[in-house]
């Protein structure tokens, strides 16, 4: 199943020197019959091999992604075979919805939602106040949120030279867990614990461990 908010990735063996035509072809199943859907085929920014499938997808619907044979050539003169797959949207039911509110900000500011190594699932912008985090799947996550006083959606270092300092980050002590099919709306206020004491022990690193060590 494919979530809703979902950008799939198409990963070729070889680089691709040549697309012949308009060789991709989406559909969505509309009672028995295939019926043709917008979508744009967008080559990734950082990855050579890798480009993602952009479409507007909706609730418990069913696709499938066509790709023509001999359409695409790689960099090593190579053309592909013919590719179908099909598959489908969750429904709106299997998702949770987190509304979370944030004191103790000075000035404007997102939040990242994060999983059990640290690493952010999904971020939204503090909107007076509110992060906003709809389709989610079940499960636990923890909370970080980070001043954003230049607006670029991002955590910016500071800058000696121009005597700018770090924006300051801010981790919620305590995970949140949700359920399907469940809105959850929290209050947190940032400054509640002191910083060093606000990282989660769960999203430290292990004794013996460290990370960036290969």
């Amino acid at each position: 199943k494919l979530d809703v908010n979902a950008v799939p990735v198409i990963e070729w063996e070889a680089p691709v020197r040549t697309t012949y035509g308009d060789p991709w072809h989406l559909y969505k199943k509309k009672d028995t019959t295939w019926v043709r859907v917008p979508f744009k085929i967008d080559k990734d920014t950082t990855f050579l091999r890798r480009y993602n499938l952009i479409a507007k997808w909706e609730f418990g619907g069913e696709y499938k992604l066509d790709l023509d044979s001999g359409k695409i050539e790689s960099l090593y003169g190579l053309t592909n075979d013919k590719v179908s797959k099909t598959f489908r949207v969750k429904e709106e039911e299997e998702y949770s919805r987190l509304i979370l509110t944030v004191n103790g900000l000075n000035g404007p500011g997102f939040v990242e939602l994060l999983d059990k190594s640290d690493k952010p699932v999904r971020k939204e912008p503090l909107v007076n106040h509110v992060a906003d985090f709809k389709y989610l799947s079940p499960g636990t996550y923890y909370l970080r949120a980070i001043e954003d006083l230049n607006k670029n959606f991002k955590w910016d270092a500071g800058d000696y030279m121009a005597k700018r300092q770090p924006e300051n980050v801010y981790y919620r002590p305590a995970s949140v867990s949700l359920r399907e099919n469940w809105d959850v709306e929290e209050t947190w206020n940032v400054m509640e614990a002191p910083l060093l004491e606000q990282k989660p022990v769960d999203l430290k690193p292990k004794p013996g461990t460290q990370k960036g060590n290969q």
